[in-house]
């Protein structure tokens, strides 16, 4: 954990110095940013804290812990963002990606570390598959949260509807990506095809109108409120 700790600091310096220069919106993504790196070290002594009090294997702990721990310690400062700041739903999405994006970065880092870099191509594309189910993972979090934080009625059971989803998507990522041979690859290029799928379906023209109906009502709602 001292690795992570030392990687950590030299990583977060030059993004604390880069907070201060941006504004607005770039300011807030880059908080964002920073936010998730804090969350993955916070993990990292979690996750070993949950494995010595429950005895399991580093592997075991990839299925039953891991998963749990990160994205609810992920979903934390997203949920709060949400029903503390109240801020648009476009910010709120956008933040959500940057906290998972953030998150893959210092663990993608670490990796290297503690399993070297001599295979290029199988980091790169692990490289690429963490970082996007990390940030499919928050960005579910931060979706789902735009459309319930205004719904009194739904904000415990949708919020814990949501956890569950990412929760459910990140220990089936680790059980194939931690499996050899052919589930490993499926594993990889799992998060890369639900991107490839969602981009694709986003710029289909009913699931346009659909967006644009979907930040319509929220507008709406939040006018009223």
């Amino acid at each position: 954990m001292e690795e992570l700790l030392n990687i950590y600091v030299c990583i977060i310096a030059p993004l604390l110095l880069m907070f201060f220069l941006l504004k607005n919106e770039n300011k807030m993504l880059n908080l964002f940013l920073i936010i998730g790196m804090s969350v993955c070290l916070t993990a990292g002594y979690v996750n070993d804290y949950m494995i010595g009090l429950t005895g399991y294997t580093h592997i075991q702990s990839t299925y039953y812990i891991t998963p749990i721990c990160e994205e609810v310690l992920k979903a934390l400062p997203i949920l709060l963002y949400v029903y503390v700041f109240k801020p648009k739903s476009e910010m709120i999405i956008s933040s959500a990606l940057s906290v998972g994006i953030g998150f893959a970065t210092l663990e993608n880092v670490y990796y290297i570390t503690v399993y070297g870099a001599e295979d290029f191509i199988f980091l790169l594309m692990r490289g690429f598959a963490t970082g996007i189910m990390h940030g499919l993972c928050t960005a579910m979090i931060g979706f789902g949260s735009a459309f319930i934080y205004r719904k009194k009625g739904l904000a415990l059971t949708g919020t814990f509807g949501l956890l569950c989803g990412s929760i459910t998507y990140h220990a089936t990522y680790n059980l194939l990506i931690s499996s050899p041979g052919l589930a490993e690859m499926i594993g990889i290029f799992l998060p890369i095809t639900t991107a490839a799928v969602y981009f694709i379906l986003l710029h289909q023209p009913l699931i346009k109108k659909f967006k644009v109906r979907f930040y319509t009502k929220l507008s709406l709602i939040h006018k009223k409120i």
